[in-house]
């Protein structure tokens, strides 16, 4: 075989090789569930890509080097060669892939409960979606997630009446991947931060189905800081099917009895009826933005019904009231002024959350709620056009009196930089 078929034996086995390659590396990503966050599966697709054409360069010089037959035939040699690696490397990562431990087949979920000390109890920040979590990390040592790989659970805090009422942070995830050492981090509000390294073997069998007994001992340091003293966990592992049963998300149980309130719901039932769904437990607001939702389609049929429910009374009618009129396409000059007036509600929510703020403290939660309200309300002030530009302003500069000069990414400070925003975009009020 000469040159020049030679050359072309490596050029064509190349770019089989990165052809082949590349469909691996779409095989891998499904079998492997690599994430496309932060261009994972990306990455991960040129790494292979490249590894494939370098590959397959190799086998092509090779055969094109030893075998002395035609170009037909050492090409045909070489695209076998490169199919089989291929295939080999598909099989070699299924057999070879670590999808965590079995319980009767079924996937494994860790639980462990953080019993806190005597004294302690759960601040402002514990309660908002920052304020507390837990993850298994692959080392003691805290650090970034691309140098301590972690696996996120979910936190539930509870006082136990076994312990005197005793505060516990209950802990649940997921066992990925099988490992012989397991290092838990629970974080609850300002006060508690703990790693723990959990006994458990690599393959955890029924026994350790039931709860360990409390231990003191397996706290990890912290960097700059000794062992907790006063602390002590205990764990357990559950089938993930039986887990799941016994703990059903709050979305997904939120969402069931919902759906079966608003299968029950007469259609021809007056507004009021309506309100509860446009809120969900925490104050706030469901977001309708399909058309087709019941509620949505019975607040848009008769919005003359918000009119009774805007007045002044009950606090809880008048913020369920906005919430629904948020999902108006276009605001009847009739509610203009009571839904302007409504805005009002703004401040009492904000009163409340810094009523139940402390000092280096502040409650994240109603913030969140006060400015999930406002920016309701301004939504719907919006679809009262320039008609309702006079009665918003009004408000807003009242809000603005309240919030002061306050700034930051917070709720309530997420309001002042909103009121600025529209108050300049209203411009000033005619003389």
């Amino acid at each position: 075989m000469g040159w020049g078929s030679g050359i072309g034996v490596v050029a064509l086995t190349t770019a089989a090789g990165g052809c082949a390659a590349f469909g691996l590396a779409a095989f891998l990503i499904k079998l492997l569930s690599i994430s496309n966050f932060e261009g994972g599966s990306g990455y991960f697709t040129v790494f292979v890509t490249l590894g494939g054409l370098i590959g397959g360069f190799i086998v092509g010089l090779v055969t094109a080097v030893t075998v002395r037959s035609g170009f037909a035939t050492a090409q045909l040699y070489a695209l076998g060669i490169v199919a089989a690696l291929t295939v080999a490397a598909g099989i070699l990562a299924a057999v070879l892939q670590d999808d965590g431990p079995r319980l009767d087949g079924d996937k494994v979920v860790l639980e462990v409960e953080l019993k806190c000390p005597r004294d302690w109890k759960p601040d402002n920040y514990t309660r908002s979606e920052l304020g507390s979590g837990c993850w298994l990390q692959r080392y003691p040592a805290n650090g970034a997630s691309e140098t301590n790989p972690i696996v996120l659970g979910g936190l539930t805090l509870k006082t136990a009446p076994e312990l005197d009422g005793q505060w516990v942070a209950a802990c649940a995830v997921d066992l990925e991947k099988t490992a012989s050492t397991r290092y838990l981090r629970v974080y609850a509000g300002h006060k508690t931060d703990v790693t723990i390294r959990v006994p458990l073997p690599r393959h955890p069998g029924p026994a350790l189905m039931q709860w360990s007994q409390w231990s003191n001992s397996g706290f990890v340091p912290q960097a700059g800081k000794p062992a907790v003293l006063d602390y002590a966990f205990r764990f357990r592992v559950q089938r993930n099917t039986d887990y799941r049963a016994a703990h059903p998300s709050a979305d997904a149980v939120f969402t069931e009895k919902r759906q079966k309130a608003l299968a029950a719901m007469p259609a021809d039932a007056p507004l009021v009826q309506w309100l509860p769904f446009f809120e969900i437990p925490s104050g706030s607001a469901v977001l309708n933005s399909e058309s087709t939702r019941p509620e949505v389609q019975a607040v848009r049929a008769h919005p003359e019904e918000l009119l009774p429910l805007l007045r002044p009374g009950d606090p809880a009618v008048v913020r369920r009231a906005v919430l629904a009129a948020a999902n108006l396409e276009q605001v009847p000059a009739s509610l203009i002024e009571p839904l302007a007036a409504g805005g009002r509600q703004t401040i009492e929510l904000i009163h409340e959350a810094r009523a139940s703020s402390l000092p280096g403290d502040p409650d994240l939660v109603a913030e969140g709620a006060a400015y999930t309200f406002f920016s309701n309300w301004s939504t719907a002030m919006d679809h009262a056009g320039d008609t309702g530009i006079p009665a918003r302003r009004k408000v807003l500069e009242e809000i603005a009196r309240e919030v002061g000069g306050d700034v930051g990414r917070d709720g309530i400070h997420l309001i002042a930089e909103q009121v600025r925003k529209d108050l300049d975009k209203l411009g000033p009020a005619a003389q």
